[in-house]
């Protein structure tokens, strides 16, 4: 079973439980698709992020969401990996930051990051949030 970080854990609850590889049509002319693994999807598309500019923990979260996207039959996932610098982060972008906290509330600044950053800095404060 292919584990996600605490908060992408529950995205996907129609993919199988377990996936041991990646599928998707390619102009391929033996078979119409390739096949590609999980880890190697997760792996090829963290060092292309990295290339554009992304830091190590950025990039491997975030290619982590676009393999899940993917699993779930989203076009949002590694397909925006053919145009990589798409995917660049905007100049002088941080990290996601908690601005306020509260035991039953918080505001994070994205701080110009990649949206899904964030929204997994937010998820995972929430979720915590319920476990106190």
């Amino acid at each position: 079973m292919m584990m996600f970080s605490s908060s992408l854990q529950r995205t996907c609850r129609h993919v199988p439980t377990v996936h041991k590889t990646l599928a998707r049509y390619f102009s391929s002319e033996k078979s119409g698709f390739v096949t590609v693994s999980i880890e190697e999807a997760q792996s090829t598309t963290a060092q292309a992020l990295k290339m554009i500019g992304w830091d190590d923990d950025d990039a491997s979260l975030q290619a982590e969401i676009m393999t899940a996207a993917e699993l779930c039959g989203n076009n949002q996932g590694l397909v925006k990996m053919y145009q990589p610098s798409l995917m660049a982060p905007a100049e002088g972008a941080g990290k996601p930051t908690i601005e306020r906290d509260t035991p039953t509330s918080a505001v994070v600044n994205a701080n110009q990051s990649p949206g899904m950053l964030a929204a997994v800095t937010a998820a995972d404060l929430a979720a915590s949030k319920v476990l106190d």
